[in-house]
Parts: C-alpha cells; sequence; structure tokens
C-alpha cells in the first residue's frame, strides 16, 4: 500500500484509533473525513496529505507526526508543514480558542473545517494566506482576530461559521471572494476596509442578522447575490460611485435600501433590485435652534425624508472616541436632536453617521 484513498473511511463513526503502516506515502482528500478517529500519528513515510484528510472529525484531539517525518510536524496535537509555515490541519476535537504561531503565513484548505468546539481565533500578522473552506462551519466559532498582512482569503473560508457575531476584515484585503462568509447566520456588524475593491458572489449571503453595512468607494465590483437573503439588511450604505451593476441581484430577498452620498455618480432611483436613497444629514446651526434650550443642548439635523443615522459624541476630538447617543430616522426630512447630559462634561463633541 503507497496511498489511503480519497474517503477511505470517510464517516466510519465507530473509528476510534488507526496506525498507518510505514508503507504509506499519501493520505487522500478526505480520508478520514467525519470519522470517529480520536488520534492519529503520521508516520515517516507519509509526505502527502490532500485536502481535507482529516476534516471534521470532532473527537479528534491530537495529530502528531513523527520526529523524523521529512514533509510534516506538530505541535500541541495541530499538523503543520515541517517548517511551520503551512498550519495543515487543526483537530476538530479540541475546544476554546487558538493563537496561531506567528511562524505560520498559510492556513491551508480545510484546515479548521468543522471545528465545532473552536470558539475563537487569533490571526498573527505573518499569515498572508486563508485557503478556501479553512473555516468552514466552525458553528462554535463567535470571535476572528485577523492580523494585517491577509492579501489572499478562499472561497467560503468562514462559511457556516454561524455563530460569529461581527468581522473586522484587514485592510491588507483587496478581494472578498464567493461564499466568503455565507451563512453566517448570528453576524450584526461587518467592517469592510477601504482597500477592497471587489465583493465576491454569495458573499455575504444569508446572513440574517446583519442589519447594516457599509460599502467603500473603493470597492468597484459586486458578484450576484452577494448580500442574497439578508432578510434584516435595512441599510446597505455606499461611500463611492456606484460600482457596475451584476446581473443578478446583489440584495434579493433582503429588506434593504441602498444609501448614497452626496457627490457620488452612477446612482438611479434602483440598483440592485432595490430601492436608492440620497444619504444627506446635516446639522443645521442658524436656524435658531442651536444651542442650549430649556437647559439642553441640541441642534436640527436635515436631510432626506426617513433616512436611519446615529448621533455619536466623544469628549476629546484627537482621541476620537466616539459613543452612541441616538439613532432614529429623520421623519418628514427632520429632527431635534437634544442631549440632557451635555452638562456633565467639560466638552463634548458631536457627528452624525450611520447605523
Amino acid at each position: 500500500m503507497t496511498n489511503i484513498g480519497r474517503e477511505a473511511f470517510y464517516s466510519c463513526t465507530d473509528l476510534n484509533g488507526v496506525t498507518i503502516p510505514n508503507s504509506v506515502t499519501g493520505i487522500g482528500s478526505s480520508s478520514f473525513e467525519e470519522s470517529g478517529l480520536t488520534n492519529v500519528t503520521i508516520p515517516s513515510s507519509v509526505t502527502s496529505i490532500l485536502l481535507g484528510g482529516f476534516a471534521d472529525c470532532t473527537s479528534l484531539t491530537a495529530i502528531n507526526a513523527a520526529a523524523n517525518n521529512p514533509a510534516f510536524t506538530s505541535f500541541g496535537g495541530v499538523l503543520f508543514n515541517q517548517n511551520q509555515t503551512t498550519l495543515v490541519q487543526y483537530p476538530g476535537g479540541l475546544r476554546g480558542s487558538y493563537t496561531i504561531s506567528n511562524s505560520v503565513t498559510d492556513i491551508g484548505g480545510d484546515a479548521f473545517y468543522g471545528c465545532r468546539g473552536l470558539t475563537s481565533v487569533i490571526i498573527p500578522d505573518s499569515v498572508t494566506t486563508i485557503e478556501g473552506t479553512a473555516f468552514y462551519a466552525c458553528i462554535g466559532l463567535t470571535n476572528v482576530l485577523f492580523g494585517n498582512a491577509l492579501n489572499s482569503l478562499g472561497e467560503a473560508a468562514f462559511e457556516n461559521c454561524t455563530a460569529l457575531i461581527s468581522l473586522t476584515i484587514p485592510n491588507s484585503l483587496t478581494n472578498i471572494p464567493q461564499a466568503a462568509f455565507a451563512g453566517c447566520t448570528s453576524m450584526v456588524s461587518v467592517t469592510i476596509p477601504n482597500s477592497v475593491t471587489s465583493i465576491g458572489a454569495e458573499a455575504f449571503e444569508n446572513c440574517p442578522s446583519l442589519t447594516n453595512v457599509t460599502i467603500p468607494g473603493s470597492v468597484t465590483n459586486i458578484g450576484g447575490d452577494a448580500f442574497f437573503a439578508c432578510k434584516n439588511l435595512a441599510g446597505a450604505f455606499f461611500t463611492g460611485n456606484a460600482p457596475a451593476p451584476d446581473a443578478t441581484a446583489f440584495f434579493e430577498d433582503a429588506a434593504t435600501t441602498v444609501y448614497y452620498l452626496p457627490g457620488t455618480t452612477n446612482w438611479g432611483s434602483t440598483y440592485g433590485d432595490v430601492a436608492t436613497a440620497l444619504w444627506n444629514p446635516s446639522i443645521s446651526i442658524w436656524d435658531g435652534h442651536f444651542g442650549v434650550i430649556a437647559n439642553q443642548f441640541g441642534f436640527d439635523i436635515n436631510g432626506t425624508v426617513n433616512i436611519p443615522i446615529v448621533v455619536e459624541a466623544s469628549t476629546n476630538l484627537p482621541g476620537s472616541n466616539w459613543i452612541p447617543v441616538e439613532s432614529c430616522s429623520l421623519t418628514n426630512g427632520l429632527i431635534r436632536f437634544s442631549d440632557p447630559q451635555w452638562s456633565n462634561y467639560p466638552a463634548r463633541f458631536y457627528q452624525i453617521g450611520a447605523p
């Protein structure tokens, strides 16, 4: 025997331990996927493990490589390539948080596939690549902290991470690929940086908890169904010109309005089959309502009828630590804002933002 074939022990739930003989040189794709394997040692003869060889093994707590294996090494039960620059496979039975070593530059495809007990992961600045389906169906994952060097993200990398609540994409990334965060049903917010120029098809499909998203002006292309079935997406805020429309609706089956800023171009009355509105709130300072009235500091805010806004306050402009004070909509295009707490601070500054 020279290879363990594709799906050889797939879904063998009664499989607890296995001894891989020294005659084996390669482990095929999904060979032990969804099996009951609890631990395994990779002998020195094995120099090739194809995609998902040990994916979704929810009882597996350690993958150990023989000390003289020329291709692989292990640390803490996690399998790496020999020089620990690629994280090959994380055992699906480990639970809790995990900090990836600074030696790692590449998180391999299916590396964390189906790791249901993984709750948070810290990705260092050394990581430049996360391959396709790397964190697929990590249903216990609530927090991901990206490093600042990630420049390649594979398709469906975080698909069906159903516990992931919020996400800040690093400003080193230029492309959000197809289905990258599809099925992240608990995701409430996502921060897309100005470095991103393309959002792939189905990138955020079926994220029903997502209520608002801001798409920077750097984005020039959005793939079809990028926000399909985001049923609670009330607002998509575009800070630049309208990206070229795709043949398929971006926001199909999503109850949303697209908001665009003054001075941007190519906007019509609809975009991606949904209505658009000019987002143009402004503070009125010359209407006699600006300042202290009835012992409360306040001002009028004007703009397009019913656009959503949030008023934020800060006590320190250089620090820019902005705190939401009031969220509302401009009913009839006008609202009176007042701050009953204004006198509790030596100074307080205000700005208007999108929700």
